[in-house]
């Protein structure tokens, strides 16, 4: 049996590096940017580094002697590589530590977990991705006091919804997204002996079960980045203007067994920075724009942020796994989740998104623009970057003349005629440097 699970374990690995090419930490569907979080599993398939993530949490326990107080604390990583597109494999290794009250301190590798993942519906207009997969705790991989003896596969859905296909009268609301996963654990072995000596020194054998256990979660995010560059430019500085604030909820339920239908798990509030940058420099502002934000530009770079991220900078991405079925009742108490992202790397993060634009995101312009100007937070591909203008009956208005600036390679821009009063659209499409594409829209108004 070892032998058969050493052998299946080399082949994960070996399929590792299989595919070549640039890595990239992501999910990114149309205009929209799901990031890694921290307990549930991401509905996309990247190429990505995640190491180690520590997270604590305290464990109340029954007040017997076998069920004592006790703190856990985890260290995990994960490497995930896609295979196809949409076809990714992840090995995730962990080291936990069991500290119980008035206890000894037992710690050890938990069992390795393989997964599977497969992207089969993207709808970019929508915003969605669903995703199918099975992961597997190698039972028998990690260390006998910490680990189970015995394989768990679970079956798993995952979904990725963002709001920024809801209508322009509740603009406000699409920066919003849910992210979800939903599986069920199934343990190979039904039931576990114990073998202990009752008063008489005899020895007694107690058969506990393996429960098959319901595995959900969900997040709420909302992402001010999206805000900031496809619904309204509010004027948020960096790094405010790169967070996606989310509160994630990861749950487990059994199914069957002396605790079937009890569910437990953690709520985490946090936020996740999409890229740690400092604003363009200041840019020229338009006449004519309503007195509800700045005029132009940004403010000066952020002394806290030391430079603005290239292709070959670092992403940091804290993604911690699955909690553990004996987590915290939920409706008793809320167990406080502590979680420190120590390092986490991803090599070649240059996905390129919009900085600040003239005119800017859903402002309306008492003087028609002669120009429409989008600043990006990296510099773009000249050839295959583009920008066009259409009124609110889908005709193109613009000169037809985009381009980038020679000299400031993250300025796209296309001219424009006189501009009669009414609502524009403006679509962009560009390419990092890295070969990355990413694409968007955003409205503004003439009186």
């Amino acid at each position: 049996m070892r032998a058969r699970r050493f052998t299946i374990l080399l082949w994960a690995v070996a399929l590792g590096p299989v595919v070549a090419g640039p890595a990239s930490a992501h999910g990114l569907i149309g205009q929209r940017f799901f990031p890694a979080t921290l307990a549930i599993d991401d509905p996309f398939v990247a190429d990505e580094l995640s190491m180690p993530t520590v997270s604590s949490i305290r464990l109340p326990g029954d007040g017997t002697l076998d069920n004592r107080p006790t703190k856990q604390t985890d260290i995990s990583a994960e490497f995930s590589k896609r295979l196809t597109p949409d076809l990714g494999i992840s090995l995730a290794p962990s080291y936990s530590f069991f500290d119980e009250e008035h206890g000894p301190l037992t710690k050890g590798f938990d069992n390795l977990e393989v997964s599977l993942k497969y992207v089969f519906w993207k709808s970019a207009e929508h915003e969605t991705l669903l995703s199918a997969g099975v992961s597997w705790d190698v039972g028998g991989t990690g260390s006998k006091l910490i680990a189970d003896s015995f394989d768990t596969a679970t079956p798993q859905f995952f979904f990725g919804k963002g709001f920024g296909d809801l209508p322009e009268a509740m603009e406000f609301f699409r920066p919003g997204a849910l992210t979800g996963a939903i599986g069920l654990g199934i343990p190979t072995r039904r039931y576990t002996k114990h073998y202990v000596l009752d008063d008489n020194d005899m020895v007694q054998i107690t058969r506990d079960i393996n429960p098959q256990t319901v595995n959900w979660g969900f997040t709420v995010q909302y992402n001010l980045q999206y805000l900031q560059s496809f619904v309204r430019d509010i004027g948020l500085p960096a790094p405010f203007n790169r967070m996606i604030l989310l509160v994630e909820f990861a749950m487990q339920t059994p199914i069957e067994g002396p605790k079937a239908g009890h569910s437990t798990g953690t709520i985490n509030p946090g936020d996740h920075l999409v890229r740690a940058l400092h604003a363009a420099e200041p840019q020229g502002g338009r006449a004519g724009e309503q007195p509800d934000g700045p005029k132009s530009g940004r403010p000066g770079p952020d002394p806290l942020l030391p430079g603005r991220h290239r292709a070959q900078d670092l992403h940091l991405d804290p993604v911690p796994r699955h909690p553990r079925a004996d987590a915290a009742p939920v409706m008793r108490a809320v167990p406080l989740t502590v979680v420190a992202c120590l390092a986490a790397a991803s090599a070649a993060w240059g996905h390129a998104f919009p900085d600040h634009s003239d005119p800017r995101v859903g402002h309306t312009l008492d003087v028609p623009p002669s120009a429409v100007r989008i600043w990006f937070d990296g510099a773009i591909e000249p050839v295959f970057s583009t920008l066009r203008v259409e009124d609110s009956d889908k005709h193109r208005v613009d000169r037809n003349d985009a381009r980038v600036d020679p000299g400031d390679r993250t300025l796209l821009e296309v001219s424009l005629p006189p501009l009669p009063s009414g609502r524009y659209q403006v679509f962009w499409s560009v390419i990092a440097r890295d070969g990355h594409r990413t694409e968007g829209s955003f409205p503004f108004r003439v009186k």
